[in-house]
């Protein structure tokens, strides 16, 4: 994989639904973010690089929200306000990350999962279904699979 400054530089074609400013980054917990321009001019959140966000479907990162390390967003997932994902998580379907949350470690939040305002979850695992984690919640899922 290029690194993340190479990436930023590389040139999207008319089919990317968005863009890394290379010159608007910040430093953020050791990483170095590039905020997203979609195609109709509004910015977005931060992604390390643009493995971080699918081209494909509607999935945004939006406001001040962070994607960081390999973790990525697809489908019609929505990293919105100031959370955070990182590590190897993978957030797919109608799942919402906001709030002041966080998600890391393994996770696969599939279908529509909802994370919201201050609550964090880790560790490893399939989330699907209807699944809302909110509030101060701090979740630690093993190697399970949970199905609502």
């Amino acid at each position: 994989m290029k690194n993340s400054s190479e990436e930023c530089l590389k040139s999207c074609s008319s089919q990317s639904k968005y863009s890394l400013d290379c010159r608007d980054r910040i430093y953020f917990e050791g990483h170095t973010l590039y905020r997203i321009i979609y195609k109709d001019g509004s910015k977005g959140g931060w992604l390390k690089g643009y493995h971080n966000l699918s081209q494909e479907g509607s999935c945004k990162v939006l406001e001040e929200a962070k994607v960081l390390d390999v973790a990525r967003v697809e489908d019609n997932a929505i990293i919105s306000e100031n959370a955070v994902i990182s590590q190897n998580v993978v957030v797919k379907g109608d799942s919402i990350v906001s709030g002041n949350s966080r998600v890391n470690g393994n996770l696969n939040l599939l279908d529509n999962i909802k994370v919201l305002d201050f609550a964090v979850l880790f560790g490893s695992g399939d989330l699907r279904g209807f699944q809302k984690f909110s509030g101060n919640a701090h979740v630690n899922y093993g190697a399970i699979s949970l199905d609502v």
